[in-house]
């Protein structure tokens, strides 16, 4: 299957009917990741700037052509036309790459990071801080201050990550010292 696909340009894989596409896309995701494309390295996606991680995602989430094409530009630095060029099994490890970083990433943040919030805080509405999205995380990490905003946006995601678990263990950590401190302090029946 492959071997068909060799001497295929991005331009004319992008051109195949749909439901062709999506089989050999299949086929495609199980080439070798690369973080090379041509002449272009790119960076490791856990070190990209937060705020790129964020665009990459949104544009995984709903994976067309034309979102794969936008995020090889953005990791790679590769214009749309000259992606066209490219043979799809030199493009797609590329691609995979790119994927495979936000799948990582994607699982990350759910294992360390996700959590249900508690009935209290559910009951005061903190459902209505979902509508901010990421700037909820921008936000904490600038301290409330806006003018921050930016520097936090420019850091590598793993540094965003890596502050976030901490505040998170730190959240935690107080959570449960004030528990039981409040279970040390309540006073004990029969004594």
């Amino acid at each position: 299957m492959i071997n068909e696909l060799e001497n295929i340009t991005v331009l004319q894989f992008f051109s195949l009917p749909m439901d062709e596409l999506l089989q050999q896309y299949n086929i495609l995701k199980m080439l070798r990741q690369s973080d090379t494309l041509k002449d272009k390295k790119a960076d490791s996606i856990l070190m990209q700037p937060y705020s790129m991680i964020v665009k990459l995602k949104k544009y995984y989430s709903n994976l067309t052509p034309e979102a794969m094409v936008a995020m090889v530009k953005m990791v790679f630095g590769i214009k749309n036309e000259v992606q066209m060029q490219f043979k799809i099994v030199e493009y797609f490890p590329a691609v995979n790459f790119i994927v495979n970083g936000l799948d990582k990433i994607i699982e990350l943040e759910v294992k360390r990071l996700t959590s249900q919030p508690k009935e209290e805080l559910i009951m005061a509405g903190v459902e209505k801080m979902q509508v901010y999205g990421d700037l909820n995380t921008i936000d904490q990490l600038a301290g409330g201050d806006m003018l921050k905003w930016n520097e936090i946006e420019k850091m590598p995601w793993q540094y965003v990550f890596t502050k976030l678990c901490m505040e998170k263990d730190r959240a935690d950590i107080q959570e449960s010292y004030s528990e039981i401190i409040r279970l040390k302090n309540t006073p004990q029946n029969g004594n």
